[in-house]
């Protein structure tokens, strides 16, 4: 199935708060990892103004990607950035910072997905679909339900990194880094969560042509 239809919808029900939180794009020195890396090992507090504004949009995305369009995300955001500044004082002088945070949206996404009960309420789902919106939109939103259904049945693990490896293009390398698995088992759980998927796609009336239609 493309990410299209996903990506158009990723944003509903993200507070409007939150969105404006991102702030504008990061300057040249808030990019620089390497006194990000320096700001953290030393735990200063004013790294937390340019941390967030380096990685706050990566986090919202992997995050609303994971745990699904309508899922109220923004304290779990706040947790992750919380968790890389206290973290960061372990890290070693040339770690990769960027990775390190992904490993850190991982550890919340999982244990965000752990504290469900049973996915998405059905009050959650008319939220979802609340509002007046065109014939497609309605169309749109309905695959996205049927799609974070079929990820409903992965366990927390085979889920980030399905999202991570075929949704987010990260490469199985990077999967394993972030999800604490050797390549051998991240390899396992990527052709798991695959088959898993797949195979729900194919018997799902709705979703079956979208995946047939998108580009191999």
């Amino acid at each position: 199935m493309s990410t299209a239809v996903v990506d158009r919808h990723r944003g509903v029900g993200t507070p409007a708060a939150a969105s404006r939180r991102v702030g504008p794009a990061p300057t040249l020195a808030d990019r620089d990892d390497a006194r990000l890396l320096a700001a953290l090992r030393a735990q200063d507090p004013a790294v937390a103004d340019p941390l967030w504004r380096r990685f706050a949009p990566m986090v919202f995305r992997l995050l609303r990607r994971v745990l699904g369009p309508w899922a109220p995300i923004e304290d779990a955001v706040h947790v992750v950035l919380l968790c890389a500044f206290h973290g960061g004082r372990r890290l070693r002088p040339h770690a990769d910072l960027t990775r390190f945070v992904v490993r850190t949206i991982a550890r919340i996404a999982q244990a965000e997905l752990r504290s469900r009960t049973s996915g998405w309420s059905p009050s959650a789902w008319r939220a979802f679909g609340a509002g007046r919106v065109t014939a497609r939109e309605t169309a749109e939103r309905e695959a996205v339900q049927r799609f974070y259904r079929i990820l409903d049945r992965l366990g927390a693990v085979d889920r980030i990194a399905f999202v991570f490896h075929y949704v987010e293009g990260l490469d199985a390398r990077e999967v394993a880094a972030a999800i604490g698995r050797s390549p051998a088992q991240t390899d396992r759980c990527l052709r798991r969560s695959l088959a898993t998927v797949v195979q729900a796609i194919d018997g799902d009336p709705v979703l079956r042509p979208m995946r047939r239609a998108s580009p191999s």
